[in-house]
């Protein structure tokens, strides 16, 4: 999703919904509200007045990584590194890696 005040009035919405419906799985939530293609997924009362905005698939192999699932791609290619669903002792020396790397090649424009 791009950053965009259609898209703010979009997240509104899912917020709103998500807060009204804590029954339902936020995955599938957005999964829906973006109108992504699936046969089997769905969610319970729709907003009417949902906003559409573009929406796509996040690629997992390379731009995309979610940590302790594994992962074998390029680290060129990689935009976001996703800890998830892990307490912050445990990720924290990891966190602060990534952004020592960070700060140690940004003279070198990378």
């Amino acid at each position: 999703l791009k950053a965009t005040a259609r898209t703010a009035v979009w997240m509104s919405q899912f917020l709103a919904w998500y807060h009204d419906h804590p029954f339902e799985i936020d995955q599938r939530g957005l999964h829906v509200f973006l109108r992504f293609p699936a046969k089997a997924v769905d969610v319970a009362y729709m907003p009417e007045d949902l906003v559409k905005v573009p929406g796509a698939i996040l690629e997992d192999t390379n731009e995309v990584v979610i940590a302790r699932v594994g992962w074998i791609g390029h680290l060129s290619k990689m935009l976001v590194f996703h800890w998830c669903q892990a307490p912050i002792e445990l990720k924290e020396a990891e966190i602060n890696v990534a952004y020592d790397a960070g700060d140690a090649v940004e003279p070198h424009g990378l």
